[in-house]
């Protein structure tokens, strides 16, 4: 089974314009700021900058709360879907990158090394019962031998 983790959010919050600061100090504090498309992001900032911890709430129901760097996840952060998927883990300039934990709807888990979202290195798949169905070296989201 083909386990592509799609394109959570589309991180590219630092070239968005950003639209007003709701409330706080949105330049160097804490803040809850508007951004372009209706996204709610409430945190901390630095030089007018998303950086240090924070949340953020997409108009589509997606939802991420971790470290920030900069405009972009970085660092321990946590994503959730409006379908129930869940990431938690390890964040890269903005993409899910590192060690960390795939939930998927279906029950079944993923753990292991991810790279730009999908399961990358070494990690297992876990059935809804918590017993492992494979373990080892994974490829684009694949096993690489099963």
């Amino acid at each position: 089974m083909k386990y592509i983790l799609p394109l959570i959010i589309l991180f590219t919050l630092s070239n968005c314009q950003k639209d007003e600061c709701l409330s706080g100090d949105c330049q160097n504090g804490m803040g809850k700021l508007k951004v372009a498309y209706s996204h709610v992001y409430e945190g901390e900032f630095k030089n007018g900058k998303m950086h240090g911890k924070g949340k953020i709430l997409f108009e589509d129901g997606k939802k991420y709360e971790g470290e920030w760097h900069e405009d972009k996840p970085h660092g321990f952060g946590k994503s959730l879907w409006p379908n129930g998927k869940i990431y938690e883990g390890e964040w890269k300039n903005g993409d899910p990158h590192g060690k960390g934990k795939i939930f998927y709807p279906n029950g079944k888990a993923y753990e292991g090394e991810v790279r730009k979202g999908i399961p990358e290195g070494r990690g297992k798949e876990i059935d809804n019962d918590g017993i492992i169905i494979y373990e080892g070296e994974w490829q684009n989201g694949d096993p690489i031998a099963k």
